[in-house]
């Protein structure tokens, strides 16, 4: 009675294990409707999804359908329990007919067909490291493209050092400058005449007069020069307080370049190992590859006045 009892409760589980697996959409082959009774996904989340399947083909996995723009992980965690990958193609794909009955005829026809399917797919070839750092062998490194960067910006941080040396070695020259040039070209005629009396004891004496000609023509340059500091700017100038100011902005500005110039590079290096790595894609997917690649070089170019390009083709070009 037990063994009977035990085995009725192991159909039951297995029946209902069966039906909740049944019950989760098939995201191969679900339609644009059924996959809108997910939780989250609306009329064009849904068809979003089916227009990534049949442009990227069946999901390999449930864990693939986040690769559809707009499902994110927050989305994935409430339908994951919901979802199945089983199928391997679309319901709306109209089956297949078998032959039956061909003739001789038509059986020697689809021979090239038969031999064609039976051709194993090319595997994709295996790169090693060596072959994607070759890739790379030709093209300036990230310190060369800082360097270009920081150049055609001009903040260099030598530059900054001139301004603060400038101000305060300009403390040296004086504040006032001044040069004077006197020229005299008096003609003068001098005439004096003097009476002398001296008193000794109760004698007084006069005379005698004394009488004096003097004739003095001058012809006489005079300069002067006059020069003055403040030396304590050399120790304070006010116009430190506006260089370093104008610094502290270029010291900002130099480090956002750095930041950009690095992200576009390594965007770039990314982007083209992976072309390299994973280059059997379809034809779309190369073209929108490959106009990424061109405006991240032209960029890259932008910031450093060309010196990307240039480099990479003086380093590639025939050795005369």
């Amino acid at each position: 009675m037990k063994s009977l009892w035990r085995c009725c409760v192991w159909v039951i589980l297995i029946s209902a294990l069966t039906q909740v697996a049944s019950a989760k959409i098939d995201i191969n082959t679900a339609s644009a409707a059924e996959l809108e009774s997910l939780p989250r996904i609306g009329p064009g989340l849904a068809q979003t999804i089916v227009d990534y399947r049949e442009q990227h083909g069946p999901f390999r996995s449930i864990e693939e359908i986040k690769n559809v723009p707009r499902i994110g992980d927050k989305i994935y965690s409430e339908i994951k329990d919901l979802i199945t990958a089983g199928g391997t193609g679309s319901k709306s794909s109209p089956k297949k007919e078998p032959m039956v009955n061909a003739s001789a005829e038509d059986a020697d026809t689809m021979k090239p067909i038969q031999k064609i399917a039976e051709v194993p797919p090319t595997p994709v070839p295996t790169v090693s490291i060596d072959e994607v750092t070759a890739a790379f062998a030709n093209e300036p490194t990230i310190q060369e493209v800082q360097d270009a960067a920081i150049r055609f910006a001009e903040v260099d941080p030598q530059r900054f050092a001139s301004w603060r040396s400038g101000v305060r070695n300009r403390a040296l020259l004086p504040d006032t400058f001044q040069v004077s040039v006197g020229h005299d070209t008096d003609d003068d005629t001098d005439y004096s005449k003097s009476k002398t009396i001296s008193l000794s004891g109760n004698t007084v004496t006069v005379g005698p007069d004394d009488e004096t000609w003097g004739h003095d023509t001058d012809d006489d340059w005079d300069y002067e020069l006059r020069m003055k500091w403040n030396l304590q700017d050399y120790v304070f100038n006010p116009d430190m307080l506006r260089v370093s100011a104008e610094t502290q902005d270029q010291v900002e500005f130099r480090q956002s370049v750095l930041t950009d110039v690095t992200k576009l590079f390594f965007d770039r290096k990314r982007l083209k190992a992976e072309m390299i790595l994973d280059p059997r894609v379809d034809v779309p997917t190369q073209i929108k590859r490959q106009l990424r690649l061109e405006e991240i070089t032209a960029s890259l170019d932008s910031m450093t006045g060309g010196f990307f390009s240039d480099e990479i083709r003086k380093r590639t070009a025939p050795v005369e």
